[in-house]
């Protein structure tokens, strides 16, 4: 190869290192962006998570309520038939 050949070469190498180093350095951004919303969306979702926790603890309390409450529903219905049958039979 004669010298000429071998400028171009370097020349147009050298050309080429500009643009990949620009592409490089966008990649680089992109990925420390990309890796803090992966971080972000995680920690969001621990705090869904938690709160999905909370709410069914919530739930199942007011289950428990509601059972409750259907017993003792059951207990006044009993009462109120009582109640009407007696005055009935006066």
């Amino acid at each position: 190869m004669n010298e000429k050949t071998i400028d171009l070469l370097f020349k147009s190498l050298a050309a080429g290192l500009l643009p990949a180093m620009f592409w490089i350095n966008t990649q680089s951004v992109e990925i420390a962006v990309l890796s803090d919303q992966v971080k972000s969306n995680i920690k969001e979702l621990q705090e869904i998570r938690k709160e999905q926790r909370s709410l069914r603890d919530h739930q199942k309390e007011t289950e428990a309520v509601l059972r409750e409450l259907g017993v003792t529903m059951g207990f006044i219905k009993d009462l109120v038939t009582e109640i009407k049958n007696e005055l009935k039979s006066r």
